[in-house]
């Protein structure tokens, strides 16, 4: 009995094994796009680490199982999912990838569109993701160390200073090198003549106006023929800001985003001065003398001064000659550090932006509210800006595929 139950057991082994063997089977094809093979196509069985790549001429093999799923994967390409089945040869023909179409056709002057490889000059695109996280609540301060060939110098480190662009370099030794500002093909004043004032700083321009959280995206186009639409205002380049808008959302309820940032500006280094000596001179080379109204550091020691009012004492009774003895009660002299009480505070800066958005079958909206609160690093400095952003489109023709 026992004889029969082991060479029934065998025999069913032996069949299951057969089966196995037969199920794995080896496979080819041709991998192609949509006009010629298709080199280094990664295929692989899904879940291991079993698979090959496409040869020369797009060809491949492996042994597979009927049932399994195999992907054909290629950079820049979207992804092909077969099932094994009787087949032995398998014709596989892969598209371009969606998200690679779409990055590159990109925006020239006037908001056209253009294919990026035909464009006959130098192009940059900055995403709106990164300039808000950059949290410059200045756009342009905000593109620094993103954009190869384009120099800012910010005039000044106050509240709503203005930036010097230079986009490949000045063109003259006078006169204006800003680019052009072009918002949403609206050209909007961008004059910033560094020519006119020897302090290096001059009004802001109305870039400073636009909230960094309401843009999609800025686009610098470098060169002359990238400004051929705009004529001799282009002249020193273009800075096309596309802002926020609610084309390209899903059909539906609206999207809404709260977003809000803090940041603190603190002076990394003070000069350093010398708080031993009292302002003066030497009189005749010989003695020192404390004379207010000069500023040289050549006067006596602060501690050898005598406690009487001319030098800022505190002698009762005495008209005070270098200062309002209604105001204040006398003091010894003591040294006075006239930068760090310039710069007696850490700048701040809170911004709080509020962006609504939505996508319907008769058009679509965007609107956007921002508050930004700054405070300088120089007492009684700072700038408040209040933004109110409505765009929409509304579909005429119901027909049009969008």
């Amino acid at each position: 009995m026992n004889a029969k139950i082991t060479k029934l057991l065998t025999l069913m082994l032996l069949v299951l094994g057969a089966q196995f063997i037969n199920a794995q089977k080896q496979i080819s094809g041709v991998v192609t796009d949509e006009k010629e093979p298709m080199i280094g196509v990664n295929v692989q069985i899904k879940g291991t680490t079993v698979g090959t790549i496409t040869d020369l001429n797009g060809k491949f093999a492996l042994r597979a199982n009927v049932g399994d799923v195999i992907e054909f994967s290629y950079v820049g390409m979207e992804t092909i999912v077969l099932t094994v089945g009787t087949e032995n040869f398998y014709n596989v023909v892969m598209k371009t990838s969606k998200d690679v179409l779409l990055e590159e056709v990109v925006v020239t002057s006037l908001g056209l569109t253009r294919d990026k490889k035909s464009m006959g000059y130098a192009y940059v695109e900055v995403s709106g993701d990164q300039i808000s996280r950059a949290g410059n609540p200045n756009i342009v301060n905000a593109l620094a160390g993103k954009v190869a060939g384009v120099e800012i110098k910010p005039s000044s480190g106050m509240p709503g200073a203005p930036s010097q662009v230079l986009i490949r370099g000045s063109r003259a030794f006078s006169g204006d090198n800003t680019p052009l500002y072009v918002v949403d093909g609206m050209p909007i004043s961008s004059g910033s003549d560094y020519s006119q004032n020897v302090t290096g700083s001059y009004y802001s321009n109305r870039s400073v106006d636009i909230n960094p959280d309401d843009i999609e995206n800025i686009s610098v186009l470098k060169g002359q023929a990238a400004a051929a639409l705009y004529g001799i205002r282009a002249s020193n380049g273009v800075i096309l800001i596309t802002t926020k808008s609610g084309k390209g959302l899903a059909k539906g309820k609206p999207q809404i985003s709260l977003s809000t940032n803090y940041t603190t500006d603190i002076v990394a280094r003070l000069p350093k001065v010398q708080q031993t000596y009292a302002q003066g001179y030497y009189d005749d080379n010989t003695t020192a003398g404390f004379y207010p109204a000069f500023s040289y550091s050549w006067g006596p020691k602060i501690t050898d001064l005598p406690d009487i009012a001319k030098y800022g004492g505190n002698s009762q009774g005495h008209a005070g000659q270098w200062w309002d003895p209604y105001k204040a009660a006398w003091v010894d002299p003591v040294a006075y550090n006239n930068a760090e009480n310039f710069f007696g505070t850490n700048g701040t800066t809170l911004g709080t932006n509020l962006n609504i958005s939505q996508a319907t079958e008769f058009g679509d909206y965007t609107l956007g509210f921002g508050t930004t609160n700054q405070n300088g690093i120089v007492k009684n400095t700072g700038m408040d800006r209040y933004t109110v952003k409505l765009g929409a489109n509304a579909y005429l023709n119901r027909s049009e595929e969008r």
